[in-house]
């Protein structure tokens, strides 16, 4: 009795993880290119280059385009589709909605740093 309860739960271990790799993701992150290093020589210090946060997700079942952002910096955010602008906000903390397939690219500008990120639907 005590082996075929062992090899039940061995089977049902093996099962889950295939059952839950089969599933796709509704949220996907965006990768966001933050600012870097200047690529003009100078004869400041190096310093390591600046990093803001900032994390953009696009969620499948919702058709959105999500941004966050935990500084305090004041910008605007452009969304555009193969390289038409679609929608803008001058919140950076935003969501779009996104209805049509393409290459959507995402532009974040402030007075101190832009970001950019892309992806495919």
């Amino acid at each position: 009795m005590k082996k075929i309860i062992t090899i039940f739960f061995a089977v049902i271990a093996f099962i889950l993880p295939m059952k839950a790799g089969d599933e796709t993701p509704t949220s996907i992150p965006i990768t966001v290119e933050e600012p870097g290093k200047d690529a003009t020589p100078t004869l400041k210090p190096l310093r390591a280059p600046m990093r803001v946060g900032v994390e953009a997700w696009y969620d499948a079942n919702l058709g959105t385009i999500s941004i966050s952002y935990s500084g305090e910096a004041n910008g605007e955010v452009n969304l555009y589709c193969d390289g038409v602008l679609v929608d803008n906000s001058s919140e950076i903390n935003t969501t779009f909605m996104v209805a049509d397939h393409g290459l959507y690219t995402i532009e974040i500008l402030t007075d101190s740093w832009t970001a950019t990120g892309s992806i495919s639907l």
